[in-house]
């Protein structure tokens, strides 16, 4: 007869175990991974993303007078717009001294979001449906 002695009696019941545990285990050992992504979108990815927006919904509501920071660090104000979106932006950073730049180098827009909502409001929604 063939009999098993104790310790291949221990790893068949280890065997056992780990078979039956393996499919109502792998829930548990995501929920740390699950939880360090919800930690990482509320504390990083949600808050960039709004304030980028901000940032965008500033930038498409520029107008002639308003004051901006670049992203090299110079201040200056809005003087004029150039090509057939507006994409470039003169910028008067010093008496008779303007800069064309692009509008994602405007990196800060100095008005407050009660005149950005004004502004959005006013503004006419072009090629949305």
């Amino acid at each position: 007869m063939n009999f098993l002695n104790q310790s291949e009696v221990g790893l068949l019941e280890l065997e056992l175990l780990l078979a039956q545990s393996d499919s109502s285990s792998v829930l548990p050992s995501f929920l740390p991974l699950i939880f360090i992504f919800l930690i990482f979108y509320f504390l990083l990815i949600r808050p960039q993303s709004k304030k980028q927006k901000r940032l965008d919904s500033k930038r498409n509501v520029l107008k002639k007078g308003d004051r901006v920071i670049l992203a090299g660090g110079m201040y200056g104000g809005v003087v004029g717009f150039k090509g057939s979106q507006n994409e470039i932006v003169l910028v008067e950073i010093a008496k008779s001294v303007s800069v064309e730049v692009i509008r994602s180098t405007i990196v800060e827009v100095i008005i407050d979001e009660e005149e950005v909502k004004k502004r959005v409001l006013a503004t006419p929604k072009v090629g949305k449906k």
